[in-house]
């Protein structure tokens, strides 16, 4: 349960803390010599370029990102799949779970880019243009 699986993150905890402290830092100086409003206008104008983008090519735009996400699904369920033959082989016996709804999450996300029903695309250009309330 959750603790086996909060050992796991634990394990990488100093690798975690120190990306994170970096990146704090970053932002920090950012702010303190006046560059992180670069940065904020760097990322509203990356989501322009992807609303832009998608709208003029919409079918195009839909094959990449429908196929980017599929690929992690296919990823997300080989490595459920490696996962399971170890722990039927192994000692646990219980199936990866978190990897194998992993999979099917971004599986059906990408049929649904796919088919027209979802335009991911447009929801990480709204959320890279996001301002807050």
């Amino acid at each position: 349960g959750f603790a086996r699986n909060s050992s796991r993150i634990l394990k990488h905890a100093p690798v975690i803390k120190t990306v994170s402290g970096i990146l704090l830092i970053v932002i920090g100086l950012s702010i303190a010599f006046g560059k992180f409003q670069q940065v904020n206008t760097l990322v509203f104008s990356a989501a322009y370029g992807l609303e832009e983008w998608s709208l003029s090519n919409p079918v195009l735009s839909r094959i990449v990102f429908g196929t980017s996400i599929m690929v992690l699904g296919v990823l997300a369920g080989i490595k459920a799949f490696l996962k399971g033959r170890t722990a039927s082989a192994g000692s646990s016996g219980r199936p990866p779970y978190g990897w194998i709804i992993t999979a099917s999450l971004f599986v059906g996300a990408a049929i649904l880019e796919l088919s027209g029903v979802v335009r991911i695309e447009d929801l990480v250009s709204s959320w890279l243009s996001f301002q807050g309330i």
